[in-house]
């Protein structure tokens, strides 16, 4: 009885000892399991950062988004590599011998921009590849140039005679024309061939006008005042304009485009003082209208025309309501870009959610639609003498990137900007940074960044627009150890000697 009762105790302890291995064991798998599993993710993560330094020159947001997961899999990877690899923002600047233009939107290839030069001369111009496909010979200076629906058929409007013509690209020549009285400020393509045309003139009023060939027939005309143009719906069956009233305000009236003999009035989307300076375009389904004024932009849901409904505002375009503002959609219609002077901004549809910021450097700035697509969309800008195409990073992905890199700057609101030369060449890409944990305060555009061997940083910060601007910090560990002004415009280049002494 001794012996068994011995025996089971034995036995007894054995398995205890058995069961505390074994959960032993099992906790070591775990955690050998955990680490392996740490070490797997820290290895894709390098993977895909790797990936994203490769594929950042070419395709900015995709290597963002690599780099983005790669910090969700590893918090701790340095995205600093990265960075220097990012392209400039501004991607193209097409110039036409110096003379002033007017350009259209994107047209339905989404590449070729219509541009019609002061001396009569009328381009498409290929957004992709900077070049110029083709030019069309005009007697006149145009106003406007606007590609149809169809892709194949070209609209001008002549600044001094009048003339409104419609162009088969095919063959570069004219196959319908008209003229006004007046000269034609915009002959707004309505039907897909272009035969259906919207004419504002500079009396400010706006006629529906039916072209075949060299015959035309005016099916209505807006009542006066008006504004400066008038816009129709891809589908035409709505039209947009301008009115002023006796009290100085100005409205954006929607009209029912298809009523006899004058278009009938459905709803009012705006009505103020400063809705004068406003520009405005329909999306690609005629069920959203987006509408600019410089200082704010406003997205309006058309589904019912008669109520028209308020989606969301975009206040932070930073202009005044004087610099006039445009907006155009991307082909899928849930991207716009919203311009004023001097900057463009990219806004999701429907919830005006930014996506991107950049200034433009320009006096005037229309955004005039999206080349390419996904994440290797880009937008395209004009003024009145150049064009410009802009890449479009993700802001929150370039902030997510920058604070994970070892850096000594933590980015700021902006992504980043591009710095301009007195001749209004751009500089290359510079960052907006902060020293991290200091109070320096300002936000600046950094030129250059330099760290030592061991561990002193530099930076160059310069305002362009500002004279004599121009300092270099020294830091480390984040804190601010002095300060050189070097009374120029533009940051220098810093860089440290190898021993890290100078």
């Amino acid at each position: 009885m001794g012996v068994a009762l011995v025996c089971a105790v034995l036995a007894g302890a054995v398995a205890v000892d058995q069961r505390r291995n074994a959960d032993d064991a099992a906790t070591e798998a775990r955690q050998q399991a955990a680490i392996a599993q740490d070490q797997t993710q820290v290895a894709r993560a390098r993977r895909l950062l790797s990936e994203a330094q490769v594929i950042a020159p070419e395709n900015l947001s995709v290597a963002l988004l690599l780099a983005s997961e790669a910090v969700d899999l590893d918090p701790t990877i340095d995205t600093t590599g990265l960075i220097g690899l990012i392209p400039p923002r501004l991607e193209r600047i097409q110039t036409f011998g110096g003379q002033a233009i007017s350009t259209g939107v994107v047209g339905p290839d989404g590449r070729t921009v219509p541009v019609a030069a002061d001396g009569g001369d009328v381009y498409l111009w290929d957004a992709e590849t900077g070049t110029i496909e083709q030019t069309l010979k005009t007697a006149d200076q145009q106003n406007s140039a606007s590609i149809a629906s169809d892709g194949r058929h070209l609209v001008t409007a002549g600044t001094h005679s009048g003339e409104v013509a419609v162009w088969d690209l095919t063959s570069g020549e004219k196959v319908g024309r008209m003229r006004s009285n007046e000269p034609v400020l915009i002959a707004d393509p309505v039907s897909a061939d272009a035969s259906l045309l919207l004419v504002s003139d500079v009396l400010v009023s706006a006629s529906l006008v039916q072209l075949n060939g060299d015959s035309s027939r005016v099916l209505w005309t807006l009542p006066m005042p008006m504004s400066t143009a008038a816009l129709a719906s891809r589908d035409g069956k709505l039209v947009a304009a301008g009115r002023f009233l006796s009290s100085g305000a100005f409205e954006i009236v929607l009209y029912d485009a298809n009523t006899q003999p004058a278009p009938r009035e459905l709803a009012v989307l705006r009505s103020s003082a400063d809705a004068v300076w406003s520009g405005w375009t329909f999306g690609p389904d005629s069920q959203v209208l987006a509408e600019s004024n410089g200082s704010d932009a406003r997205l309006y849901d058309l589904r019912d025309p008669t109520s028209p409904t308020l989606l969301c505002s975009y206040g932070s375009l930073g202009g005044k309501a004087e610099e006039g503002g445009l907006a155009t959609f991307s082909s899928d219609g849930q991207l716009v870009a919203v311009g004023r002077r001097g900057a463009v901004a990219v806004i999701a549809v429907p919830s005006c959610e930014e996506i991107a910021v950049s200034s433009t450097k320009q006096g005037g700035t229309f955004p005039l639609g999206f080349v390419g697509d996904g994440a290797d969309r880009r937008v395209v800008v004009g003024s009145d003498t150049e064009i410009r195409v802009l890449r479009v990073a993700p802001a929150h992905l370039m902030a997510r990137v920058l604070a994970s890199s070892k850096w000594p700057f933590a980015p700021v609101t902006a992504p980043f900007t591009v710095q301009y030369d007195a001749n209004d060449l751009p500089l290359g890409t510079a960052w907006q940074f902060r020293l991290r944990g200091s109070e320096l305060g300002a936000q600046e555009p950094v030129s250059s960044i330099a760290s030592s061997s061991d561990g002193l940083e530099a930076a160059s910060f310069g305002d362009p627009n500002v004279a004599g601007s121009a300092h270099v910090v020294l830091s480390r560990g984040g804190r601010e150890l002095a300060r050189i002004d070097t009374g120029r415009r533009f940051g220098p280049y810093v860089w440290f000697t190898p021993d890290g002494r100078r």
